[in-house]
């Protein structure tokens, strides 16, 4: 049986592989039109890289159109980091 700690330092890119896929697949909302859009997932250069960082934005036609894409993004960041036991940190900007 492997340490749980050399796991989780294992492929720090193939952890958040599946997440670009599920914030697209984000449902589009009934208030307005909505945008996922994906920029940059990276988990760095070198050896011993323990970490990853996915940069995504959601946009809305409307205030409430917004707000539910950016709650269903962070449900999907969220649930991807607890289904494969890993720490997330959502920074909001704008």
């Amino acid at each position: 049986m492997r340490d749980p700690a050399r796991r989780r330092a294992e492929a720090p890119l193939s952890r958040p592989r599946p997440l670009p896929l599920l914030l697209t697949a984000i449902p589009h909302a009934s208030q307005g039109d909505t945008r996922v859009s994906v920029g940059l997932l990276n988990a760095g250069e070198g050896r011993n890289i323990t970490h990853a960082h996915l940069k995504f934005e959601v946009r809305g036609s409307t205030h409430e159109a917004n707000a539910f894409m950016a709650s269903r993004a962070i449900e999907a960041v969220r649930g991807s980091a607890a289904a494969l036991g890993v720490r997330s940190d959502i920074p909001r900007a704008g």
